[in-house]
């Protein structure tokens, strides 16, 4: 008898491993949309771009090493969460023959196809050759797509993901080695949320829309211009993101794009700053007619504070601005105003009200990010105890109060609610659940995109005291 429960479990096991490799073959989607498996955890979070992570995690915060060396990081109580909080990225299967781009064109009418994900795109060598767009690793570059359908066919939203920057050249050579200084290691499909969510229910507006999640893999915002390669341990790195970002939109307007109607650049952190650099410029590759605007996530800052500790960050922004050469990416008013200081154009309060295009932001008053890399602080706002790091947060707070809604246009909309968070508006949790004033994130935006009402500055309350806002996330 143990002889036979032995054969049995041992014959089980060879039918359950046949199983697991002929199901690919037969059900595509069973095995490219692993979010999708009954046996994926509940509780996964949509992310425009992401899908929950199966692999091991490489900690996207080291990438700002210099900044986090330069704020040692004293001053605070310290939590046992991350002072940097930007999305991880991955460790994935290389990429097959059929990820590559080979020409076919996309469709953007089949509504199954669209329902279930976004497939990765990879820029063909010879395009990427021609373009001189590439990653980091000197490799091509690419992009998510999920075609629109229905009264969505001819509407887009273009997302720019966040991530850091790499400041020196030792910093670009350890971000070419992973997901954010390369494709070679991205999924091959993605489950797209938030504003680019699927589900007709909750987004009601946007769920059919052309939904593209560009890979950053540039090292800088897709700002950099770099002709020639860095050169750092025998390797070259190439900094070469607004190519990246033309060549893609050019990629785009063959499929499909060159129809659209509407056009949302939707960028998070370091993609926000990448779609307010380049957005006049993508406008003008865009059909005459297209309804172009941005949706910025997490760029918002009052100004430096005064100081050794505000020129220490103001070298770091210049040693990256001179590493990428961004020079032709930054607004021409803005250079011709900082001539000398061309990295001052990266500054919220003075990028902000120079760009012409209109915006919503969205942003959480104690980003982060903004916690402990500008201010130095780790500890909770509610749960920080020493008096000067009480005073230190709501000086911030009350710059951010004064000064935020004084950046923007006439034509623009801000969200900002009194959270903690970096990641602000990214998943289906917070942009259909964070509330100022009675609305969400998705329904002020909505009403602001399609000019519904008056109001569209939607700004917590920023005291202390209100901290933190019951629907945040």
């Amino acid at each position: 008898m143990p002889g036979l429960l032995t054969r049995s479990a041992l014959a089980t096991l060879i039918v359950g491993l046949l199983v697991y490799a002929v199901l690919p073959y037969i059900y595509p989607h069973y095995k490219l949309l692993p979010d999708l498996d009954p046996r994926a955890p509940s509780n996964t979070v949509l992310v425009p771009g992401e899908l929950h992570d199966t692999g091991p995690e490489v900690n996207d915060s080291k990438f700002g090493e210099s900044f986090a060396r330069f704020f040692e990081l004293g001053e605070g109580e310290e939590t046992n969460e991350p002072v940097i909080e930007e999305q991880s990225s991955e460790e994935t299967p290389e990429l097959s023959d059929e990820s590559e781009d080979s020409g076919e064109s996309l469709n953007s009418t089949d509504v199954g196809y669209a329902s279930l994900g976004a497939k990765l795109i990879v820029l063909s060598n010879a395009k990427a050759q021609k373009a001189g767009a590439l990653c980091l690793n000197g490799l091509p570059p690419g992009y998510y797509y999920r075609p629109g359908w229905g009264l969505g066919a001819r509407s887009w939203i273009v997302f720019l993901r966040g991530g850091e920057g790499c400041t020196t050249e030792k910093e670009c050579y350890l971000r070419s080695k992973t997901s954010l200084g390369s494709v070679h290691k991205s999924r091959k499909w993605r489950r797209l949320g938030g504003i680019m969510s699927g589900d007709k229910q909750r987004n009601p507006e946007f769920h059919n829309w052309n939904g593209v999640s560009l890979i950053y893999c540039d090292g800088f915002s897709f700002a950099g211009d770099r002709l020639s390669p860095m050169v750092y341990n025998g390797t070259e790195m190439y900094s070469r993101g607004r190519r990246v970002l033309d060549a893609i939109f050019t990629d785009l307007l063959r499929s499909g794009m060159a129809g659209a109607e509407r056009v949302i650049l939707f960028g998070h952190s370091a993609g926000g700053l990448g779609a307010l650099l380049n957005s006049d410029r993508l406008r003008r590759l865009l059909p005459p007619g297209v309804d172009f605007k941005l949706l910025v996530i997490s760029f918002l800052q009052p100004k430096f504070p005064q100081g050794s500790y505000a020129r220490g960050v103001k070298k770091l922004l210049q040693n990256m601005a001179t590493i990428h050469n961004i020079s032709g990416t930054l607004p021409s008013d803005c250079v011709k105003n900082y001539p000398s200081k061309e990295h001052a154009c990266l500054l919220p309060s003075i990028l902000i009200p120079l760009q012409s295009v209109d915006a919503f932001y969205v942003n959480s008053v104690y980003d982060r990010w903004s916690m402990g890399n500008l201010l130095r602080i780790r500890c909770e706002p509610n749960r920080c105890r020493k008096s000067k790091t009480r005073n230190k947060l709501q000086g911030w707070s009350a710059a951010f109060a004064e000064q935020v809604p004084s950046m923007l246009k006439p034509n623009d909309g801000v969200f900002v609610a009194n959270c903690v968070t970096h990641m602000i508006a990214l998943d289906d949790r917070t942009w259909f659940s964070t509330k100022v004033g009675g609305k969400t994130i998705a329904e002020a935006f909505g009403d602001w995109y399609f000019g519904r009402g008056y109001n569209h500055t939607h700004l917590d309350c920023f005291s202390l005291d209100c901290y933190p806002n019951p629907t945040c996330a």
